[in-house]
């Protein structure tokens, strides 16, 4: 595929991602008030269940590894040619059961091994989260938002007994990020700002924001900003993912094309410490699919030979590999399974020779979240402009999907 054509692929995927996000915001808080808890309340006027979890936890990105690394601290810059790399790591169990691309495909579902949690959309001025027993197929809204122009909710994670996300505002700019107890349903607005990319790891929230990578604790207290992007523009979103207690991220701001940005290919300590670069001949996207299995990157970039499109490599930038791009795609990894959406048709890798057709549906912006052994993904009809957003889950396994909410 040429160079242009995957330019417009990206570009199509970040305007149909902001429609998915329903890119709509409140007025941002006090940019210089970090640690204040912005509000707390409950939805009793929402008469919403009150749905008693177990205390559990999981890490919202899946392959952890417990083997250590030792690498040159190198500042990012963008003339740094230098060919610091960092050891492979090897997954260890699948214990969160979660995609490891979730985060970079919106992750509008995310579970916590008894209970999984989606966005739905009752109304077309409404969004709200439900949480399901999976044992039991039992399940309610643990949360609803007020009436609100293009309402969206995404990015969920758990820990224990508190869910999070990241909920839509209506200026356009700005979000918010939402604590929810699971016991009594009570919440609070724990950071605002132009966020993106939510993630839980290790009992810290990390997310980009106004073009930093960012973390606080779960209180939203704390704040560290871990990275500063040296681009200054929307989307203030920046590729990254953890693997061994790492942080892979990409570090835009030497060049960018139709709004996104491009720059290479850093990891550092889980306080932004020791940011080494990784030798690698290809420039990362600061949208799109960024993962990691544990042993290889998985990326949206951009090289002399191969052009735009997605790539592999090996965690030290090793093995460099286009792959195929005969047609746009977004991906998710689990338990050994790789799985490639386009508009209408999911594939599964199946061997070395290519993907297998596993099903044709709407995948709306071809974004698929993965919790447990089930795909999770939202359609609309492409008929009826006012139509709500559905939320469907399909088996890994087999078997047709059904809609939730």
């Amino acid at each position: 595929m040429k160079q242009n054509a995957y330019i417009k692929l990206i570009v199509a995927m970040l305007a149909i991602s902001c429609l998915c996000c329903a890119c709509t915001r409140g007025p941002a808080e006090d940019p210089g008030v970090d640690n204040e808890v912005i509000e707390t309340s409950s939805r009793d006027e929402d008469d919403l269940s009150k749905i008693t979890t177990e205390e559990s936890s999981s890490d919202t990105d899946t392959w952890v590894s417990d083997s250590s690394e030792e690498t040159e601290e190198v500042a990012p810059s963008d003339d740094d040619d230098g060919q610091d790399t960092v050891t492979p790591q090897t997954p260890s169990a699948d214990t969160g059961k979660l995609g490891a691309a979730n985060v970079s495909n919106g992750a509008f579902a995310t579970g916590d091994g008894k209970y999984v949690y989606y966005t739905t959309y009752p109304s077309a001025d409404r969004a709200a989260v439900v949480q399901e027993d999976r044992s039991t197929g039992t399940s309610g809204q643990v949360y609803l938002t007020v009436p609100k122009t293009n309402a969206a909710i995404d990015y969920l994670c758990v820990s224990g007994e508190y869910l999070f996300f990241r909920e839509s505002l209506e200026d356009r700019e700005s979000y918010d990020i939402v604590k929810v107890s699971l016991t009594d349903g009570d919440f609070e607005v724990i950071a605002s700002g132009e966020i993106d990319s939510l993630s839980l790891y290790k009992d810290r929230l990390y997310f980009s924001d106004s073009c930093s990578l960012v973390s606080v604790d779960l209180n939203g207290q704390n704040k560290e900003v871990i990275y500063k992007s040296e681009h200054d523009a929307t989307p203030a979103k920046i590729a990254y993912c953890f693997s061994g207690g790492k942080i892979f991220f990409g570090a835009p701001g030497e060049y960018d094309q139709e709004g996104y940005f491009f720059g290479k290919l850093y990891s550092m300590d889980l306080d932004g410490s020791n940011q080494t670069k990784i030798s690698v001949k290809a420039d990362v996207c600061n949208n799109g699919v960024f993962m990691t299995d544990g042993d290889s990157l998985y990326f949206f970039g951009n090289s002399e030979s191969d052009g735009i499109g997605l790539y592999t490599c090996r965690l030290d930038g090793s093995e460099l590999t286009a792959m195929d791009k005969d047609m746009p795609r977004s991906m998710n990894f689990i338990s050994g399974k790789y799985f490639m959406a386009t508009g209408d048709e999911l594939y599964m890798k199946k061997d070395a020779s290519g993907y297998q057709l596993i099903d044709n549906a709407d995948y709306r912006w071809a974004k698929i979240c993965i919790v447990g052994d089930d795909i999770y993904y939202i359609s609309q009809d492409p008929r009826d402009p006012d139509a709500l957003p559905v939320m469907h889950r399909l088996p890994i396994n087999g078997g047709g999907a059904e809609e939730l909410g």
